[in-house]
This record gives structure tokens, C-alpha cells and sequence, in this order.
């Protein structure tokens, strides 16, 4: 069985007409809480400490969606398949006896078609679509699982595209800050065959690594480490890993990847800022992605001054002020040896084709 379905309970053992109790024809389906931004926004305001934490935490868990009818012969055969007509087509077969299912990990911001068949032949089909959100992964283990996993793609782009979903997920190390004894079998299972990551982009120190020989989700998943210096100045030495770190999104073979530091926050978060605004993801969207797991985990907002200064150090790179920062990132990438060539085919590699 897929780790993408979760069953619940519920048993149609009638011979009664097969009849639909949701999702409506046509619904839209939340897979993160509906008030999310609202709810982050309320967070990033909350009364800071002394250090300049906010002492409310930001909590978002990714959702499921909910299938339910009643009627019909056991067992059933349920199928979802996107039909918005990109090439990221996505598809969650289950072969089940319950009158009730919910299904974690859909893409966002996608239209499906469902068909339900019974052991009979009958069949009831029909349409929803996933809400425009971020694209939080639920892991098997959940109480054993990395810290805030979730997509990078899903986000729309300045330009009315999308990135990608499915390429890129970011997390924190797999035993969570050392919170988890180490990674349950699992959740190393989910991320190599479910997510499919061929490659394990570490940010963490050496001496975080030093007792590593391979990557934590599988020996045969690509291990590169680049130990990034959260918010210190752009040195010579710390651009060259910046370099190295940004040309893994310009080789196809290495995805999907899972990029990671300890907590997924700072050396994650700054990477990933750069990735996503190179793609184009509109400023709005490129902080509220840092905040997910900035809010959540110490927690503090886009406004803490240590990764405002990382952005004006980043701004200092492009030839005059108040750039878009899409060029920022552009600018950056430029002036520390990354090519235009890899910056073109991270583009054509993680912006959906229309």
C-alpha cells in the first residue's frame, strides 16, 4: 500500500446504491489550515523576548483529504490522477474495504478527477482541486519525523507560473536537532521510495557530520555536504560554498533532493530563498516560506536583524539598490561563479512548462 493513503475506519458491507459523501463536485480542498498566513502573521507579531523570539510558536501540519460514500460492494477501488494537463501528472491508487479514506500528500494547487469502483462494477467519479498553499509532506512516523518537511514547488511565480512540486524538499536533519534517537525505518523508506530522493544536500558544521560516512536516509543516496555559515558575512570562503551548494539544483541526475541543516531553518532557509526567488516566487511568498520554519522553530519573524543583514549583504552584489529580488539572487549567484547556463537550467528544471 502507498505511504500516500492513510485509512480510516468505516465498513460498507450493504448492497445499497453507491452514493457520495464527499468531497462535492467541484470542491476545493484545503491540505494546510485555511488560515495560515493569517495565523503566521499573528505569530510574527507576538511579544518578543529578550533575544527577540516571539513567544508564540507558528503550528502547521499538513492536511489529508477526505474521501466518504456509502453503499456499494467491497471491496472498492479508489483513483486519483491529475487532470490540470501539466507534466507533473500525479496518480494515488487504493484497494480498500473501508467507506471512508484520507489521502496525505496531494500536489497543491492541482485539479483531480476521482473514480470509485466497486467489487460489483459500479462506479461514481468526480472532480476537486487542491488550495493554493505550501506543500507540507506527512511523514509514516510522524512523531518521529524531521522537523516540518515540505515542498519547495507548489508556489506560484511573478509571471503566473509555479514551481515544480516534487523535486525539492526541505526539512531539518533526520533526527530533528537531536530530539530523535535517529530516523525510524519508515521515514527513511518514505523519503527514498515514496519522495524518490536521490540526493542528500547536508548544510550542517563538519563537526555535526564528523561521525557520518554516508547519507542518514539510505548508503545509496547521494551525500554532499556544504557546511554554510548561517547569516555571517559573504567571504570568499563561504561564497564558494554558496556556489557549490546552488550548482546541485543545476544537475538533473541529483533530483529529487532533500536539503537540510540541523533545524531547517537558518542555513535551509537561506538557501532555499535563493533557489525560490531565482525561480521568481513573488517577495510576499519568498518570506512566508522562511517564516514556516523560522516561526515554528525558535521562533522568530523575516524581521530577526541577522537575516536582514544577510539579505543587504546579498543586495550588495547587484549594481544598484532596490532590485527585485529575483535579480538580487541572479546578481549573487553571478559574482560568485555560478554560470548563466546553470542558472537557465535550474529554471528549466523547477519552473513547471506551460
Amino acid at each position: 500500500m502507498s505511504m500516500f493513503a492513510i485509512l480510516l475506519t468505516g465498513y460498507g458491507l450493504c448492497s445499497e446504491p453507491l452514493r457520495v459523501l464527499e468531497p462535492a463536485d467541484d470542491a476545493t480542498v484545503w491540505l494546510l489550515r485555511k488560515d495560515w498566513r493569517e495565523h503566521a502573521a499573528r505569530c510574527a507579531a507576538a511579544e518578543t523576548d529578550e533575544n527577540g523570539l516571539a513567544k508564540v510558536a507558528f503550528q502547521a501540519f499538513p492536511e489529508t483529504a477526505r474521501f466518504a460514500w456509502s453503499g456499494g460492494t467491497p471491496p472498492y477501488r479508489l483513483t486519483l490522477t491529475t487532470t490540470d494537463g501539466t507534466e507533473h501528472d500525479h496518480q494515488v491508487v487504493l484497494e480498500i474495504s473501508q467507506t471512508t479514506a484520507e489521502v496525505a500528500n496531494l500536489l497543491v494547487g492541482a485539479e483531480y478527477r476521482w473514480k470509485l469502483q466497486d467489487a460489483d462494477g459500479a462506479t461514481l467519479d468526480g472532480r476537486f482541486a487542491t488550495a493554493e498553499t505550501p506543500r507540507l509532506i506527512a511523514l509514516p512516523d510522524g512523531n518521529a519525523a524531521p522537523n516540518n518537511v515540505r515542498d519547495l514547488g507548489g508556489w506560484r511565480t511573478a509571471g503566473g507560473g509555479r514551481v515544480r512540486q516534487g523535486m525539492v524538499f526541505r526539512g531539518s536533519e533526520l533526527a530533528n536537532l537531536g530530539y530523535l534517537p535517529a530516523a525510524t525505518d519508515a521515514n527513511r523508506r518514505f523519503l527514498l521510495e515514496e519522495l524518490g530522493i536521490r540526493t542528500d544536500l547536508d548544510l550542517r558544521y563538519e563537526e555535526q557530520v564528523a561521525k557520518h560516512s554516508c547519507s542518514d536516509i539510505a548508503p545509496e543516496v547521494q551525500w554532499l555536504c556544504y557546511a554554510i555559515n548561517a547569516y555571517n558575512p559573504l567571504t570568499p570562503e563561504q561564497n564558494a560554498l554558496f556556489r557549490e551548494t546552488l550548482r546541485t539544483f543545476a544537475r538533473p541526475e541529483n533530483y529529487p533532493i532533500y536539503v537540510h541543516c540541523s533545524g531547517g531553518a537558518d542555513r535551509t532557509g537561506e538557501i532555499c530563498f535563493l533557489v525560490s526567488a531565482l525561480l521568481g516566487v513573488a517577495d510576499e511568498d519568498l518570506f512566508a516560506d522562511y517564516e514556516l520554519t523560522s516561526l515554528a522553530r525558535l521562533p522568530r519573524s523575516r524581521d530577526i536583524p541577522y537575516f536582514q543583514m544577510w539579505l543587504r549583504r546579498v543586495a550588495e552584489f547587484s549594481p544598484e539598490p532596490g532590485l527585485s529580488y529575483q535579480s538580487q539572487a541572479e546578481n549573487y549567484l553571478l559574482a560568485i561563479g555560478v554560470t548563466q547556463e546553470e542558472i537557465a537550467t535550474i529554471r528549466s528544471l523547477l519552473l513547471e512548462q506551460e
